[in-house]
């Protein structure tokens, strides 16, 4: 998925299993209980997610996308 936006849309529970997400921007969209597992995350879709997204520490993810999530936020505080 090229270019994805996910501005202010509600992506609960919304499986992204084997996508490739190379730019995709997900401010202002609510995540939880997405499942990004087995989805190749490039830094931007990661920051996009960590700083703009809602619920994202309630979706799904590879081990290393949590860890980097959680490593971005922390960066900002």
């Amino acid at each position: 998925m090229d270019r994805v936006r996910g501005f202010k849309v509600t992506l609960n529970g919304t499986r992204f299993s084997l996508t490739t997400m190379n730019e995709a921007r997900f401010e202002d969209a609510d995540v939880n209980d997405a499942y990004f597992q087995g989805a190749t995350l490039d830094e931007s879709a990661l920051r996009s997610i960590a700083l703009g997204a809602r619920n994202w520490a309630h979706a799904h993810f590879d081990t290393v996308h949590a860890e980097r999530l959680r490593a971005i936020t922390a960066s900002r505080e």
